[in-house]
């Protein structure tokens, strides 16, 4: 006797796909820390096509916007230290944009005077910018101080002791668009 393979509906395809996706993205999947990668399924029959990703954890630089979805993530660092992802504030980019209001900063211990850089992720052209600082707490700019200004490369020196919200404003360079940053800097 011969043996005939069961044919299964596709109209319960997608549903299983959907089901099955959120699952993963939501319990992560693993039970580890490690990021998952990106769930992707299709399924096709007469008529029917499903398509669902899904998100996994992954680290706050990975989390920011890449350049084809938004700016770029902004990691400021002392020379030598452990560079930290900025909050990222106002933004235009693409079709899109946020605006957003004083942020108070993502945590950075650095030493008075110190040098700090700027690196963007993915590496973006900066056209210009401008670094400005306000005492921790500090709602909105009134009153910041200038902490420095220029073309390209962006690198300066960390305020005088004490805690400082501060915001780096870019303009990329071939009219990509623009983004606020924020770090809270902690200075001893």
């Amino acid at each position: 006797m011969r043996s005939h393979p069961r044919r299964v509906s596709t109209a319960l395809v997608p549903a299983v796909v959907i089901a099955l996706a959120a699952c993963v993205g939501s319990s992560g999947g693993t039970g580890s820390d490690a990021p998952l990668p990106p769930v992707t399924a299709t399924a096709a029959g007469p008529g029917v096509t499903a398509a669902v990703a899904s998100t996994a954890p992954s680290s706050s630089l990975a989390a920011q916007p890449s350049v084809g979805g938004g700016p770029p993530a902004a990691r400021l660092a002392a020379e030598g230290g452990e560079p930290v992802a900025g909050q990222l504030g106002t933004f235009v980019w693409g079709d899109g944009g946020s605006d957003s209001p004083w942020l108070p900063g993502a945590p950075l211990r650095v030493g008075a005077d110190e040098r700090l850089v700027l690196a963007l992720s993915p590496a973006t052209a900066i056209g210009s910018w401008r670094a400005r600082y306000t005492r921790a707490g500090a709602g909105d700019p009134a009153g910041a101080t200038l902490l420095g200004r220029g073309t390209g490369d962006i690198a300066l020196t960390a305020p005088a002791r004490g805690s400082w919200t501060v915001e780096i404003a870019i303009d990329f360079a071939a009219a990509l668009g623009s983004a606020s940053y924020f770090w809270r800097l902690e200075v001893e």
